[in-house]
């Protein structure tokens, strides 16, 4: 059952919710400017009051919008896994109850399912940072204009890339800096609430190998769209918050997205700062089957996608729509080229983790040693 003790903390207030006469009313409740400042982690709550046509009698419908790793651990650096799912239950069912709202744990486990983000932290190795990995990704993903595809860059040097249509977003970004970002100004942060995190800055702050990957599900009708398309095995899975809080049914969902929809995507472009004329002498000593001609086009468009990007090329030359076959004979080859930087020694790190899928359990620490991440990590596989 469910019982709002406090109806008054909503905006507008929600007292008038069984006697207005208006079919629809939205009545939100955010944190407050003091549990802010307190650092408290509070639900996001939204109650809609609806007449469906044909009724006569209004439905009421309570929308909990949280972050779990954050209602446990006051972060999201950390991960969760079904280990954590009872204490999850637990501390969401005593929030609620603080706050007014009386709402038996069975049904907290069993309520219907809207939204959801999966995501996975990732360490970049030694030598690599989000921004380098950030930026040969904005640079070499052929998204074929199917999707939005946005970077921003903030002044601290973070950066985050979008694709997203109405029905769902995929976000990848620099973590830390994200973060540095939202202390700043918490309107254009990516992470909801992040003020709950602010402290961890001091101990976080010269981390700039912490990668985040996200893929959101706005609607319901989204998230079984995207199981049936990249987690096929979770099909029948009805859209409870037990059933979809499932770290196989989330490595599943994320791993196959970035392999069919970001790795497979990925044209092979040199990505080091190098001499034009010495990485066209490389192109030619590793591909000697190029005619002269083929050599100084490709190494050519090559040179200007290591510059501006995919899109920017495509858009450039009108390689798309009608004249996309053209850029599908260009992208064959490219994917063939040999050229003497290992490319796709910038992604390894997401490949790898994203197919080992270990937990986060432990916040990362400025003065640590990236090189070996194993001990930050719960490697503790299902079976």
């Amino acid at each position: 059952s469910m019982d709002i003790k406090n109806k008054t903390q909503f905006t507008p207030s929600a007292e008038n919710i069984f006697t207005t006469d208006r079919g629809f009313k939205h009545y939100k409740r955010n944190p407050t400017a003091i549990e802010k400042r307190l650092k408290k982690y509070i639900p996001i709550l939204n109650l809609y009051r609806r007449i469906r046509r044909y009724e006569t009698q209004p439905e009421f419908d309570l929308q909990i919008q949280f972050s779990a790793p954050k209602l446990i651990y006051g972060n999201n650096f950390q991960e969760v896994s079904e280990y954590d799912f009872e204490k999850i239950v637990s501390e969401l069912h005593i929030k609620l109850y603080f706050m007014g709202i009386h709402i038996d744990k069975d049904r907290i486990m069993n309520a219907r399912v809207s939204a959801i983000d999966y995501s996975k932290n990732i360490l970049l190795s030694k030598g690599l940072n989000s921004s380098m990995v950030l930026n040969q990704l904005y640079k070499s993903i052929d998204t074929n204009n199917l999707y939005d595809f946005t970077q921003v860059i903030f002044k601290n040097g973070g950066q985050t890339l979008h694709i997203h249509s109405n029905k769902f977003e995929f976000v990848m970004y620099d973590k830390v800096r994200e973060l540095m970002q939202s202390k700043v100004s918490e309107k254009r942060s990516v992470d909801k609430q992040p003020y709950i995190q602010f402290s961890l800055l001091d101990e976080i702050a010269l981390v700039d190998n912490y990668f985040r990957l996200e893929l959101r599900l706005n609607t319901t009708k989204v998230i079984k769209e995207k199981i049936k398309d990249f987690a096929p095995d979770y099909v029948e899975v009805i859209p409870t918050f037990k059933s979809l809080f499932n770290r196989n049914l989330s490595q599943q969902i994320l791993s196959n997205y970035w392999n069919k929809q970001i790795r497979q995507r990925y044209i092979q472009t040199s990505w080091k700062e190098e001499n034009y004329y010495d990485k066209v002498i490389g192109i030619k000593a590793l591909n000697p089957n190029l005619s002269e001609n083929q050599l100084m086009f490709i190494s050519s468009v090559n040179e200007m996608i290591g510059s501006v990007g995919i899109q920017s090329v495509r858009s450039t030359f009108g390689w798309i729509g009608k004249n996309g076959y053209k850029w599908s004979r260009i992208k064959e080859l490219l994917n063939k080229l040999q050229t003497p930087t290992e490319k796709l020694y910038i992604i390894k790190d997401i490949d790898s983790q994203l197919k080992e899928f270990s937990l986060f359990r432990a916040l990362p620490n400025a003065l640590q040693e990236f090189t070996n991440y194993s001990n930050m990590l719960n490697n503790d596989k299902y079976e």
